[in-house]
């Protein structure tokens, strides 16, 4: 039936699809997936997968997500359903995790290389230094210990939690964004199960574009976790204890207690524009408060440094934001960043920042960076 053809193609995720007049097929464009379908109306297919577009050579697909390792650095290549290994000493670059397959996998307990990461961005670190993954096709938190990947809990089903876009540990539990369902989970260690912790489900109509409409209204009386109609989140960070959260259609940080569950806005949010239009960055060298922002993917808190990187997709700039979110510094290299979705520093005086649209790393000096957010006025030497 119709009906069945639609809910097929929508298994797909995102795509476009275009209708030749003189015959009665389908070209299905899975973005998510990156494959190509030609579906002929009445239920035959061919299908062009991501392995075939892209080869067997080892390539580096949409980085994103990144991870700094003194030596080297880690980054999480989307497309390639791979992380890989960079050495910074000697410039070469080796597979680390991942088997390569966009294919669904709940495998735990087999080796790093074997392991299937579906379209995942995020990468990080625990407190005893193991790698961890957000799986975000398989619906699950990988941990990488003596190079074995194990479950952080057993992948549930997707209509309690979609997808898992990033984490972050607070206090001894986790928090995950699930971007599909415009929510933040809560991942207990006695619960095999995460429960919801933020955010408030549409209750009608299409929910991504119920969520694009929200994104124009005012969050002004979203003051706690059971009240706040979440746009598109990204990413999350342990933040002195709070949880910082990035919302790519509203173009701000929201900030959450998990004690507490009260929520504030500590970023942007103070441009309701359509979701597309945020091509800018605004007001930069005052408060972050004050900032305004577009297209915000990922954020990282450098504890040591006291400095949150906020790199802006649509902005094609990275934002430096002091420990006490009092001043903010702009940060524009030589080199033209066109999608900035990750950035981390690297030794004293370096950033690396992933260029999603470039299909590269940047890495560029920045010399300094602490003297000028510490300095009075933030803009000073």
């Amino acid at each position: 039936s119709v009906g069945d053809e639609i809910a097929f193609l929508n298994n797909f995720g995102d795509f476009s699809k275009f209708m030749n007049p003189n015959e009665d097929k389908v070209m299905v464009i899975d973005s998510d997936g990156y494959n190509l379908v030609y579906y002929t109306i009445g239920g035959s297919l061919d299908v062009l997968t991501n392995k075939e577009l892209i080869g067997e050579e080892e390539k580096v697909l949409l980085p994103i997500g990144l991870l700094n390792r003194g030596t080297d650095l880690y980054i999480m290549a989307n497309l390639s359903q791979r992380v890989f290994r960079y050495s910074l000493l000697d410039d070469k670059i080796t597979p680390f995790i991942g088997n390569g397959s966009p294919e669904r996998d709940y495998q735990s307990g087999v080796h790093r290389l074997d392991i299937g990461i579906g379209y995942s961005a995020f990468i990080a670190e625990d407190e005893n230094k193991n790698i961890m993954v957000a799986d975000y096709f398989n619906r699950r938190i990988l941990k990488i210990e003596n190079d074995i990947a194990s479950n952080l809990f057993p992948p549930p089903h997707w209509e309690h939690s979609s997808s898992i876009q990033a984490f972050a540990r607070v206090g001894g539990e986790y928090f995950y964004v699930d971007p599909g369902l415009g929510l933040i989970f809560r991942v207990r260690g006695d619960d095999p199960l995460p429960q919801k912790f933020a955010g408030v489900i549409a209750k009608h109509g299409d929910g991504e574009q119920t969520r694009r409409k929200e994104a124009l209204l005012s969050y002004a009386d979203m003051d706690h976790v059971d009240k706040v109609r979440f746009g598109y989140i990204q990413g999350i960070e342990n933040f002195k204890g709070k949880l910082l959260v990035t919302d790519q259609y509203r173009h701000g940080i929201w900030e959450i207690d998990p004690l507490t569950g009260s929520v504030d806005v500590i970023a942007g949010m103070r441009a309701p524009t359509d979701y597309h239009y945020g091509g800018f960055v605004g007001n930069t060298g005052l408060s972050a408060r004050d900032l305004r922002l577009g297209g915000l993917q990922f954020l990282t808190y450098d504890k040591e440094r006291d400095i949150l990187l906020l790199p802006s997709q649509y902005g094609g700039t990275l934002i430096a934001i002091s420990g006490d979110l009092k001043k903010t510094i702009e940060l524009v290299p030589d080199v033209k960043i066109e999608l900035a979705a990750d950035a981390v520093f690297i030794g004293e005086d370096k950033v690396a920042v992933s260029d999603t649209s470039r299909n590269a790393v940047h890495i560029f000096n920045v010399s300094g960076l602490r003297n000028h957010l510490n300095s009075a006025s933030g803009l000073e030497n």
